[in-house]
């Protein structure tokens, strides 16, 4: 049943995930895409393509001193 093809997915996935950026699986018989991309377009979700903090610290990281001074300056306001 579905368990049975679900313990084979997990078992076959986790031998791909030494293969790098490999998201392909079998499972009878069947390739499988497991990856990022395709989770997103079968759930008709749209990726985020970064970090929106990751973003923004490269921003402050790339700011001269008054402009990390106006991000510290909000940040250490209470309440913010």
């Amino acid at each position: 049943g579905n368990a049975t093809l679900v313990r084979e997915f997990y078992a076959n996935a986790s031998k791909s995930l030494g293969a790098g950026d490999n998201f392909l699986v079998y499972v009878r018989g069947k390739e499988v895409d497991y990856s990022p991309e395709a989770l997103n377009s079968f759930l008709g979700a749209v990726g985020v393509l970064e970090c929106a903090f990751k973003m923004e610290k490269k921003v402050v990281k790339a700011a001269d001193e008054p402009g990390r001074r106006v991000v510290r300056d909000f940040v250490a306001l209470p309440g913010t």
